[in-house]
């Protein structure tokens, strides 16, 4: 066979092995998110906007690491920590693990790739416990930015490479994970109402005293009102003690007596003294 034949059959059989790997991947994702989350994998709204996040994210994350740029850590990271927000820390690091190793394996150092963009984007995903504030997500940007720039630091050491290529390289890396700190924090409630999510940002939105609704019981029916801010200071230190959601527990006890505005004068708490 010429060597035009053997370079032709070499690509194809580089792509067949590119394809049993990302076949191999789909596959592990399905399985993982059938068993620890069937609901989710019942509903076609749901998968339709996983299967959607997934092409776009390798989409992105290919384009991005065409040069001068070399940033596919922000697409990989930015849609991990949307996935964790949306349905759970364990997706999300599932697929910032799974995204890692599909672009490592097209990257000239695979195994250090896998290794920075795995370890920047899953920490990221690990800290988004609680954000109830705009600066939450730039704070977890910047601790992704730190482990990436880390591991390349590390991994540099130990292969003995040059630093005069190890730092710029960290420093871009870190400049990726703040980049996607900021990308999330400001699309973060756009997002959120395009896809239904409801974060804790949005929570806490509901739970401002100056909500329409939340005014409407004052004025209607304000015995009711502060029976609800009681309930849900209790019940919100209640969730906290089980482990439970206590921001989503006190914004349910806060609504939860609404309808009474109706009819205010059904009920005792709203009756003066006699």
């Amino acid at each position: 066979l010429s060597q035009r034949t053997w370079m032709t059959l070499d690509r194809y059989k580089r792509w067949l092995g590119l394809g049993l790997v990302v076949a191999g991947v789909f596959f592990l994702g399905l399985l993982y998110l059938r068993i620890t989350q069937p609901k989710i994998a019942a509903e076609l709204r749901h998968t339709t906007i996983l299967t959607g996040v997934v092409v776009a994210t390798l989409a992105l994350a290919r384009l991005f690491e065409l040069d001068p740029y070399r940033a596919q850590l922000i697409p990989i990271a930015v849609a991990s920590f949307y996935l964790a927000i949306s349905y759970g820390r364990q997706i999300g690091a599932m697929a910032a693990v799974s995204w890692s190793l599909l672009v490592a394996l097209v990257h000239a150092e695979p195994i250090k790739e896998f290794a920075v963009l795995a370890g920047g984007a899953t920490v990221g995903v690990l800290l988004l416990d609680n954000i109830r504030s705009r600066s939450k997500p730039i704070v977890v940007g910047i601790f992704a930015g730190l482990v990436a720039a880390g591991i390349e630091i590390g991994l540099g050491l130990v292969f003995d490479r040059s630093m005069g290529l190890v730092l710029p390289d960290a420093a871009r890396l870190f400049a990726c994970g703040l980049i996607a700190g900021f990308v999330m924090s400001g699309s973060l409630p756009f997002v959120g109402q395009v896809l239904g999510i409801v974060t804790d940002i949005s929570l806490i939105e509901l739970a401002d005293s100056s909500h329409p609704l939340l005014q409407d019981l004052v004025r209607r029916a304000p015995g009711t009102y502060n029976h609800s801010v009681s309930v849900s200071i209790i019940a919100e230190a209640a969730a906290k003690a089980i482990g439970c959601n206590s921001l989503a527990v006190r914004v349910g006890a806060l609504f939860h007596d609404v309808g009474k505005m109706l009819k205010p004068q059904y009920f005792i708490e709203n009756k003066g003294p006699d």
